[in-house]
């Protein structure tokens, strides 16, 4: 067919074209080609390009091609040899195609190479249409194996699709890229397996497929428009033909895997992107290519080769492109990693959240902003809280949660709530509820409202926990820090803060009562803390007894009372002072045997005016208390001193005979020495009260029959300093607290508690010391008769200079051996 390069003017047409396109020479020739056979515009064909190329160039194209009107394929060898003119021959060859076994196809031996291979993967034979294309002489591959010859990735390859194609009894097809002589070359790989009798053997074709490649890149990406967006499209994009390989991706993808467009397209999406890719999704990328089923989606974190990983979504449907039977499939690749961190933050948020309302003291709750607290969620903290299960209270199904807050708390729940609706604010609740079980339990309740867009309010919401222990010990200590622990009442702090809060008009007139216990110090000498301690416990109920309503009442040291009395006037509180004294004398009558009275001085005042100070109005009451105090305080020390010698002769084998003969002893003496009128009255109050301080001392020493023991004598030795503190408590008998401590020291400085020597120790206890030796000496004791008048004084006079006094010593043996030489003329 001759054709002139415009629009290819049929010149002449044998009688087999005819046969090809059933149409006569008559009327193809002299017409255009693109009037009689318009399939050479098509862009799969673009026949005429290559039609005029070759016509201007004088060149000449080989390609197959297939005539889909008759279903048949051709051979076409295409060539000019006159500028202009182009002659097109046509050779059928569908019966090669589709008859041999042998082959893969004609299209795949004719151009390129064929490689015969034993069954033991040595090159027996070797055909190729240019030995150029083979890069190594044919003679040296023959008889040499596939891996003495090819490189190890593309003879591993070629060995399995071998095997495979014997397995499955079917050609195998792959595609691979190969680097040689600097250039990128594409091919095609046919392997056949071929069976003869009991032998077999493959056949592996291959064809330069770059120029082809090439066209259709070029053809696929040349919208400028389309290159952009696929660049730029904030996913990975990748095309894949039916073995799933990569030939096209776009630079979303190299970023996300971390890979190069080069890397890329020399492998399958499975092979490059991801390697641990599970089986079954393997499975399914065989199933896509093989049209059963209609996409594959998969979420797979991925490591890139720097180490770092990122999560990504994988989805790949089949592509439909026209004729285009390379790009067969589509995969999509897109960057998760935030979504899946953000999913997996959020599935820990909610995790840790369940945890933390499993193990809340209490329980978190929405509910409906009515006064029955309609519950809508309630965690499961619910019933260890309230004995209720959660769904109990969903929509009230068995009870109200309104129900089981205390009665006497609910309109104070309900208005703290509605005030911290109103001003948009967080709400803070301490109330009680009494749970299924009949137990009441301190909760705290924090929450606040949820609002629709229109500002209405949706829920609340909020968490209610169990502070019951937490409240018990807040009370404790606001039990410890306001009261007094041995009383009971009020302390001192609290009475400040309360003495503040009534100083006010509103509470006028306020009237305050001041109280001090009479001699409690000197019971505390006499008898120990522990009587002293029942003596204010006692003083404090008389003062609770009669403590009004309303008022005040708190111990404000050791042995003081206040009373803090508001809106009372000042005849009312001092009718309560005389209530509180006559209570007093009443208890005193009514315990019969006892070691002391209770009297406590009473002092009142009352503030009546605003602009009165309120420390003046205490002072006043003090002053009043004092006063008191001057009339009372004689009388019950009086009456505890003379309890005290009544215990002590109880307790000890001190009888008030041995105070008597001590003070006929001692007026002997101080007639001798002359002492004042004011030494005698001490001198004979000591005789009376030296030993008081035994009051102090247990029982099982001072009445123990065996000899006192070193730590019996520890003990013993302590009666002088009690005596001393008893001494010092009342005026009456301070004057001789420093004789009674010192009435067993020695003149050689061996004695207790101080080891005084000499003229240091005061006279009336050298007196003292020597009277009270002799007595002792010829009195019967628990553990010993009394000794011999003449041993007595033999023992004075040989303990002088030692013991005692040489000078008091002498004067008394004087005086005592006249007394008892005149009592033995007498007799």
């Amino acid at each position: 067919m001759y054709a002139s390069p415009c629009d290819f003017i049929v010149g002449n047409v044998n009688i087999a074209f005819e046969k090809i396109y059933g149409l006569p020479a008559e009327y193809l020739i002299g017409k255009c080609v693109s009037e009689t056979m318009p399939e050479v515009l098509k862009p799969e064909y673009n026949r005429k390009k290559i039609y005029s190329d070759i016509a201007i160039n004088c060149g000449s194209a080989i390609y197959n091609e297939y005539f889909e009107a008759k279903d048949e394929w051709y051979r076409v060898y295409a060539f000019s040899k006159e500028k202009n003119y182009v002659t097109v021959v046509f050779f059928e060859i569908t019966d090669f195609i589709q008859a041999s076994e042998k082959w893969s196809s004609l299209d795949e031996y004719i151009d390129d190479v064929i490689v015969e291979i034993d069954a033991d993967f040595n090159i027996v034979s070797v055909i190729a249409s240019d030995d150029s294309t083979l890069y190594i002489d044919k003679a040296k591959m023959i008889n040499k194996g596939i891996n003495d010859i090819y490189p190890e990735h593309f003879s591993t390859k070629l060995i399995s699709s071998a095997k495979k194609a014997m397995a499955e009894k079917t050609k195998q097809i792959f595609y691979y890229r190969s680097l040689i002589l600097d250039e990128n070359k594409w091919y095609k790989a046919v392997v056949n397996y071929i069976r003869s009798n009991k032998n077999y053997k493959f056949v592996f074709t291959r064809r330069d497929i770059t120029e082809q490649k090439r066209l259709e890149q070029e053809l696929f990406f040349s919208d400028e428009l389309f290159k952009t967006v696929f660049d730029q499209v904030p996913v990975g994009i990748a095309f894949g033909n039916n073995n799933n390989l990569i030939l096209e991706c776009n630079k979303t993808l190299e970023s996300i895997v971390g890979r190069t467009r080069e890397q890329l397209l020399s492998y399958t999406m499975a092979d490059v992107s991801f390697p641990e890719l599970p089986y079954a999704e393997i499975e399914k990328y065989r199933l896509l290519e093989k049209g059963d089923i209609g996409s594959v989606n998969f979420v797979k974190c991925y490591k890139k080769d720097d180490g770092n990983e990122v999560w990504v979504n994988i989805s790949s449907k089949p592509l439909k492109l026209g004729n285009n039977k390379q790009f067969n499939h589509l995969s999509v690749i897109q960057d998760v990693t935030d979504y899946v961190s953000s999913v997996k933050a959020l599935k820990e948020s909610e995790r840790s959240k369940e945890v933390l309302l499993h193990n809340l003291p209490g329980l978190a709750y929405r509910c409906k902003y009515d006064r029955d607290w309609t519950m809508e969620f309630v965690s499961q903290g619910c019933y260890q809280l309230t004995g209720y299960k959660s769904e109990s209270f969903i929509n009230n199904r068995d009870i109200k949660f309104n129900d089981i807050i205390m009665p006497e708390y609910r309109n104070h729940v309900w208005q703290t709530l509605a005030e911290a609706v109103e001003n948009h604010t967080q709400f803070d609740i301490q109330y009680e509820i009494i749970t299924a079980t009949g137990d009441i339990k301190c909760v705290f309740d924090r929450g606040q409202a949820v609002y629709t867009t229109d500002g209405e309010v949706e829920a609340l919401e909020g968490i209610i926990l169990d502070i019951t222990d937490k409240k018990r010990k807040d009370d404790e200590i606001l039990y410890i820090n306001n009261h007094d622990l041995l009383t009971g009442l009020y302390n001192r702090r609290f009475f400040e803060e309360q003495k503040k809060y009534f100083d006010n008009e509103e509470y006028l007139p306020l009237s305050i009562i001041i109280g001090n216990i009479n001699g409690l110090r000197l019971v505390n000498d006499a008898y120990g803390h522990n009587k002293g301690d029942k003596l204010i416990n006692n003083t404090s109920k008389i003062l609770m007894k009669y403590c009004p309503d309303g008022c005040i009442l708190a111990r404000t040291g050791g042995d003081e009372f206040s009373l803090l009395m508001p809106n009372t006037s000042f005849d009312t509180a001092f009718d309560l002072l005389k209530k509180i004294k006559q209570e007093c004398e009443n208890y005193n009558i009514s315990v019969l045997k006892r070691n002391y009275n209770i009297s406590i001085s009473l002092g009142v005042d009352t503030k009546t005016t605003v602009n009165e100070d309120i420390a003046s109005v205490i002072k006043k009451a003090e002053e009043y208390m004092y006063k008191r105090k001057l009339f009372e305080h004689k009388s019950s020390h009086s009456y505890i001193l003379s309890s005290i010698k009544t215990t002590l002769y109880e307790k000890s084998q001190e009888t008030e005979k041995h105070a008597e003969r001590l003070s006929y002893y001692t007026e002997k003496i101080t007639q001798k020495l002359k002492l004042s009128p004011i030494e005698c009255h001490d001198l004979n109050l000591l005789c009376l009260l030296h030993d008081v301080g035994k009051i102090g001392i247990d029982d099982s020493v001072l009445k123990k029959t065996e000899p006192l023991t070193e730590n019996d004598w520890k003990e013993m030795r302590r009666h002088s300093e009690i005596g001393y503190r008893i001494a010092m408590s009342t005026p009456e008998t301070a004057s001789i607290a420093e004789y009674i401590l010192y009435h067993h020291e020695r003149w050689d400085g061996t004695g207790y508690p101080r080891g005084l020597a000499g003229e240091d120790i005061p006279l009336l206890s050298r007196i003292l010391a020597v009277v009270d030796a002799f007595d002792a000496m010829t009195q019967d004791r628990v553990y010993r008769k009394a000794m011999t008048f003449d041993y007595a004084v033999e023992e004075i006079r040989l303990n002088a200079s030692k013991q005692f006094d040489p000078d008091i010593a002498r004067i008394f043996i004087g005086e005592i051996i006249q007394e008892e030489q005149r009592l033995s003329i007498i007799n």
